[in-house]
């Protein structure tokens, strides 16, 4: 495996685990510690990693962001679990939206035999569902940032805001008892807070790694949020905190 390879994997890695140690990845990389050291100073360099003593932490920044193609395959299953759990909210007639995110894009895989108007700002939703002839799709246009294949801007903004939707789906990188649920991409959490503003039924998709951590920008506050479905039980505190917002907290099993 090449070393821009193996970094690659390490990143991916790390996105998932948080942490990660040179032990672990020089046996699953079947190379030296002294080449995973290498490796990680490099990730360092870039800022995406903090190294410590025997391994490296994901560097937690309030405006990291990355790539949707390092994203899609990470925590597959918790984010097809979660998929499922959101289908049950989507009947036939329905307009949707669906944002940019790969948890949600995962649910777009589920709509092959319903009847539906999807409107959405993601490139690979809007891939997905043109090759569905029974959805009328919406793609909301502007600026494509290659990084997050989404598009935002103000000619979408208004196109959106001229939009209402039974259900609204999204994600997000961060969720938190005290800020609600923000991203680190200002133009995706624009679009979402429309979306949801402009929805019936507000429904989020977040995995248990994304739980009380802050991102660079507010998509809305927890109370603007319906229904929660998460991987996991989050931790102490959250159950109140949910119910005192009025928002149904579902564990995708």
């Amino acid at each position: 495996m090449a070393a821009t390879e193996r970094i690659d994997s390490i990143r991916k890695q790390l996105l998932e685990k948080k942490f990660i140690s040179v032990s672990e990845l020089a046996v699953m990389f079947s190379v030296t510690e002294e080449t995973i050291r290498r490796d990680l100073k490099t990730l360092e360099n870039e800022g995406t990693i903090t190294r410590t003593h025997g391994g490296a932490i994901l560097k937690e920044k309030v405006s990291s962001s990355f790539p949707r193609s390092e994203l899609k395959n990470i925590m597959m299953p918790e984010k097809e679990r979660m998929a499922k759990s959101a289908f049950q909210f989507i009947q036939n007639g329905f307009c949707i939206f669906l944002d940019a995110s790969t948890t949600v894009q995962t649910l777009s895989h589920l709509l092959t035999n319903m009847q539906l108007t999807v409107a959405t700002d993601s490139l690979d939703v809007a891939m997905i569902c043109s090759y569905m002839p029974n959805i009328k799709l919406i793609l909301i246009g502007g600026i494509c940032d290659h990084r997050t294949r989404s598009f935002s801007g103000l000619k979408g903004e208004e196109l959106l805001g001229g939009l209402y939707f039974d259900a609204a789906f999204i994600s997000c990188r961060t969720i938190d008892m005290a800020t609600g649920l923000t991203d680190s991409n200002i133009g995706e959490a624009t679009t979402k807070n429309i979306a949801v503003r402009h929805s019936k039924k507000a429904i989020a998709l977040v995995d248990h790694t994304k739980f009380n951590r802050t991102s660079f920008a507010k998509i809305c506050e927890l109370s603007d949020i319906d229904i929660l479905i998460t991987d996991e039980q989050p931790e102490d505190g959250w159950n109140a905190v949910l119910q005192e917002n009025s928002v149904d907290l579902m564990i995708a099993k």
